[in-house]
């Protein structure tokens, strides 16, 4: 068989994204082999592999017209320069022409280059046949009557042969709008107004340096040229599928009716026997029967046709989108319109500019489902879109549980809510029930959608807002788009390497109204809650049945982080006897000081096993009061002791006195925003804030997994109860420093 060593491989064409997997598969099958990248002036080649490049100056194409918003060329001449050009610098016996979106998958194909060695003098051009694909080497006996149109994509043969080939002048600009100036035949009910098709202007161009061929136009097939074609077929080619020559074509797929149209390798062997060795044994195969059980179908059925060329068209174009480099925006812009202007992927660029942000703004949708900290880091941002959009409609979706958060917030006019279901659980389920979920919320058509997050299973419903200007966060450059952005028209790039960060979780929000605002949005606004006259009226009848006295010194206390019974809050939950140990050293410090332990119903369990509440000083309220009622409660609070939890972010909202101990989490992107009164304590550890779900720390610097980060077992109780005292000795304790031990 032949050597690798034995071939060059003339690679042409345009460079796009897949010229790199392209030349790459070329070195991994064909490891000796000449490289040669025959492409245009002025192409960027840097990084890509290869022995040899050719510049050409690029002839243009002619221009065909255009369809919903594409404008189609023809760029045969491109392939001719290109590919000549390429040849010329050839210096093996052996030659492959190869496109720049395509890749090998094998070399399969040398093995059928030696087994079929019998000729006829007649139509005989080459000194030995050149190995070409299926594809776009349609049968004229089925579908598509186009004789002397062997494929163009791959040609494998001695180079002397391939030269031949592509000896040929370049095309008439004539023959590119060839039936804008003459009529149709008159049984031909295509559209297309090109004289030849760029495979059979190549052969038949080679063809009629050694003979006249009778073919006036890409239709002209019968009785009068249908030998000519087969001979010319089967005495200079061997017809190859995909499979079998070992190639890919990666820019799009091919649809059922071009499958059914196209030669089979069975079907160029039956042209060898009946026209070189009648001898020869072939063996009927499946796809061939298939192939012309489908023709005939499609021949009768005019509906199936119909329907074929609809789905095909839409396969095609779906393919291309997702082997372009630009996938998941192509991908998303096809669905955005909905299948009807599929050809205006070629005109996605990378500056995330494809969809114009919308001239009126009447419906404003804002995602941000999450935990109660994430849903009261939003409320600046939802100040500041009420300023920039005072008269239109902003709806807002929430988990149940953070809802309280938010419903009463004025800049609001609609409140949605999300259950766990759509949050926790298999991930396929949760998928399914977000997108249903939101696929019914499109139909309300929203103008401007924002969504503020960088999970791609909570942003991926994003796609059902096909007419809404979409804004959000992402981790990934914006020259890059991948299925982690596609869906988006503008976001802001978080930078996960980033460590520890440099804005706050709020910031962040407020930069997506930069993106759209003229002005830059100001920082200067604090987190919200509102509460109401029923709230007061609560904590009034739980302070009198409690026995609280105004005289008493209340501390709330947030023990828990998020629920900390589960173990993705552990990173953020100081060990509970730290809290058990502050809050006796304040009592012993005060005896009139009451201790409120605030959360959710499912730390309830938590706090009762720490053995610190006696109902008399130190009170359990977890799971008895709502959201905005423990924001009361807090209100009415000299100071908050807690871990990096929702607390923090309401103790902000309140701009009450706050310690709060971080641990692995980060205190600049979710520590107290724009609150004086709050004292950040962390344990200074040069690992700190890691962020990690696992601690390797331990005190014998021995590694040791732990879910808890050893920082947190490092919390000074002692320094912690005399930063409080001060804090409550003052009336106005205005402090921004992080204690550090």
């Amino acid at each position: 068989m032949i050597d690798s060593s034995q071939i060059s491989v003339v690679v042409q064409g345009p460079v796009s994204s897949i010229t790199r997997r392209c030349l790459l598969s070329v070195r991994k099958y064909l490891p000796k082999a000449e490289v040669i990248l025959s492409t245009w002036e002025n192409s960027n080649v840097e990084g890509l592999s290869f022995d040899k490049v050719v510049f050409s100056k690029d002839p243009g194409g002619v221009l065909l017209g255009e369809y919903k918003g594409k404008k189609y060329y023809d760029n045969l001449n491109r392939q001719i320069v290109s590919t000549r050009e390429g040849l010329v610098h050839a210096t093996r016996p052996f030659c492959i022409k190869f496109r720049t979106d395509m890749i090998f998958t094998s070399t399969r194909f040398l093995r059928y280059y030696d087994r079929y060695p019998k000729k006829l003098s007649l139509m005989n051009f080459f000194e030995r046949r050149i190995i070409t694909c299926d594809s776009f080497t349609p049968n004229p006996e089925r579908l598509v009557p186009k004789p002397f149109s062997p494929s163009d994509w791959f040609h494998f043969g001695l180079t002397s042969d391939v030269r031949k080939l592509w000896d040929i002048p370049l095309e008439p600009k004539e023959y590119s709008t060839w039936f804008c100036h003459h009529p149709h035949p008159p049984d031909v009910k295509e559209k297309d107004i090109m004289r030849y098709r760029a495979e059979q202007y190549i052969w038949l161009s080679c063809l009629r340096k050694y003979t006249d061929i009778p073919c006036e136009h890409q239709w002209d097939y019968g009785e009068h040229n249908r030998e000519l074609h087969e001979l010319s077929l089967v005495n200079n080619f061997i017809v190859l599928s995909r499979e079998q020559a070992g190639i890919k074509f990666m820019k799009y797929g091919i649809g059922i009716r071009g499958w059914a149209a196209f030669y089979t390798h069975y079907e160029w062997q039956e042209l060898y026997k009946k026209y070189c060795d009648p001898e020869f044994p072939i063996t009927p195969d499946f796809e061939t029967k298939a192939k012309k059980f489908l023709a005939a179908q499609i021949k009768k059925r005019k509906w199936l046709d119909k329907m074929i060329a609809f789905f095909d068209y839409r396969y095609n174009r779906i393919t291309e989108a997702w082997n372009s480099e630009q996938r998941w925006k192509n991908l998303e812009l096809l669905f955005r319109n909905a299948f009807r202007n599929l050809d205006a992927i070629s005109t996605v660029s990378k500056d995330f500019s494809l969809l114009s942000f919308p001239k009126e703004v009447k419906r404003i949708l804002v995602i941000r489902e999450a935990a109660i900290g994430d849903v009261l880091c939003m409320t600046p941002f939802l100040k500041n879109l009420r300023k920039l959009y005072p008269d239109s409609k902003i709806d807002y979706v929430v988990v149940d549980w953070a809802k309280n958060a938010i419903e009463t917030n004025p800049n609001l006019d609609h409140i949605y809510m999300v259950s766990n279901e759509h949050i926790l659980g298999k991930s396929w389920k949760v998928a399914l029930k977000r997108f249903w979920f939101y696929l019914k919320l499109s139909h309300q058509h929203y103008d401007l959608v924002f969504c503020p997050t960088t999970q791609l299973i909570l942003k991926f419903p994003l796609i059902f807002f096909r007419k809404a200007y979409k804004v959000g966060f992402s981790t990934e450059p914006k020259e890059r788009c991948t299925k982690y952005n596609f869906m988006l028209d503008d976001y802001v790039y978080i930078d996960l390497n980033e460590i520890p960060r440099t804005r706050h979780v709020a910031v962040r929000n407020l930069e997506m109204l930069d993106l759209i605002s003229k002005t830059p949005i100001p920082r200067t606004d604090k987190l919200e809650i509102f509460l109401t006259e029923k709230e007061r009226k609560t904590i009034d009848q739980l302070f009198e049945r409690l026995g609280i006295q105004d005289s008493d010194e209340l501390i709330a206390i947030a023990a828990a982080a998020g629920s900390a019974v589960k173990s993705d809050s552990v990173i953020k939950t100081a060990p509970p006897e730290k809290f058990i140990e502050v809050i006796e050293r304040l009592r012993q410090n005060n005896p009139h000081r009451k201790f409120f332990c605030i959360g959710a119903k499912s730390e309830r369990k938590y706090v009762d096993a720490m053995s610190i509440c006696d109902e008399t000083h130190v009170f359990n309220v977890c799971g008895l009061l709502s959201l905005r009622e423990s924001a009361e409660l807090l209100r009415r609070c000299s100071l908050l002791i807690s871990n990096d939890s929702g607390a923090t972010h309401l103790a902000s909202a309140l701009s009450i006195k706050h310690i709060v101990w971080f641990g692995a989490t980060d205190d600049v992107e979710f520590g107290p925003y724009l609150n004086p009164n709050a004292v950040v304590y962390r344990v200074h550890l040069p690992c700190a804030p890691c962020r990690k779900n696992e601690c390797t720390v331990s005190e014998n610097d021995i590694p040791k997994k732990s879910q808890r980060p050893f920082c947190l077992n490092l919390i000074d109780t002692q320094q912690v109860s005399e930063i409080a005292e001060e804090m409550l000795r003052k009336k106005k304790f205005m402090s921004n420093l992080v204690f550090q031990q």
